[in-house]
């Protein structure tokens, strides 16, 4: 959005201007709590996506005070130091708890599947687009949104499935957001392996794993592909977890890292000299996994770069 106090109305001429003040993250959710109510008597799925905490970094200002009072504490020993963005924080707080409230109320709550997840590490580098950056610190993790280090790509992840998944357990079982259309069509009662044979299916059903059965999920490779720039300072590069390593590829450069995410989480010491098969070979199942997608990376020079 342009402003989270102007928010989805942008485009429309007969809507401009009729909620202007009304905070996005607010109106999603009130959207969303009103979709529960009129879909309460049959089975449905949401996918509330909050824009938050994306930028521009903006938050309500009664929030914001709180923790620049918070903040300017000189007992305080917090890592993040950004009033606006924990503000915006709070606010998305705020809508999922009403989510979930409205769950309740309509004793839904323990037939729902509820997933909450971010699609990309924090923004931990400046933007253009606003104030208030950097946003945030993915420490330990390195780097942040834009990257294709553990801080751009590694999000938090939380199911409520009441009579599923046991309230406060942890997996440690490394997973990938393509799992989830699986997921979700193998709770709903889809025969998977009738959709999977017409169509491919990318990611693997997690049922297993919230079941509680922490090898209901055999070991496989992950991949990620991001082939061009981003304002955050990302390049064009690749990326395959292979159990504990982790290979990154940088296209400009043909350059690869390779890091042990077990002893190494913050990615600061390259192993690619220390183990050249182990990387070589990941190196190369990298490449054909692309191929078989027919997915694209830049192959030469652009000559007119930097040309008027």
């Amino acid at each position: 959005p342009r402003s989270y106090f102007w928010p989805q109305w942008r485009g429309n001429p007969d809507l401009e201007g009729r909620f202007d003040g009304e905070y996005l993250t607010d109106r999603l959710t009130d959207e969303a709590c009103r979709f529960i109510v009129q879909h309460q008597e049959s089975p449905f799925s949401l996918f509330l996506c909050f824009h938050s905490v994306h930028v521009p970094i903006e938050a309500k200002q009664e929030k914001v005070a709180r923790y620049e009072i918070l903040l300017a504490d000189s007992t305080n020993k917090l890592q993040h130091h950004n009033p606006h963005y924990a503000a915006m924080v709070e606010s998305v707080d705020d809508g999922v708890g009403r989510v979930l409230q409205t769950l309740n109320e309509l004793k839904l709550s323990q037939n729902t599947l509820v997933v909450f997840f971010s699609d990309n590490g924090g923004l931990a580098h400046p933007s253009h687009v606003g104030d208030h950056t950097p946003a945030t610190s993915n420490t330990p993790l390195r780097s942040g949104k834009g990257l294709i280090y553990e801080g751009g790509i590694r999000v938090p992840m939380v199911v409520k499935w009441p009579g599923v998944v046991s309230a406060g357990s942890r997996c440690s079982a490394p997973i990938i957001s393509n799992d989830f259309f699986p997921t979700l069509c193998e709770a709903a009662g889809v025969d998977l392996n009738a959709l999977q044979s017409s169509e491919p299916i990318d990611g693997k059903s997690l049922v297993a794993l919230l079941n509680g059965n922490q090898q209901g999920l055999a070991p496989r490779p992950l991949y990620w592909h991001y082939p061009h720039f981003s304002s955050m300072g990302g390049r064009p590069s690749g990326a395959m977890r292979s159990g504990r390593w982790k290979l990154i590829e940088h296209f400009e450069t043909q350059r690869i890292e390779l890091f042990d995410l077990v002893d190494d989480i913050g990615e600061t010491n390259d192993l690619s000299k220390t183990h050249p098969e182990r990387a070589r070979r990941l190196a190369t199942e990298l490449a054909a996994w692309r191929e078989s997608l027919g997915a694209e990376t830049p192959h030469r020079p652009n000559p007119n770069y930097g040309s008027d």
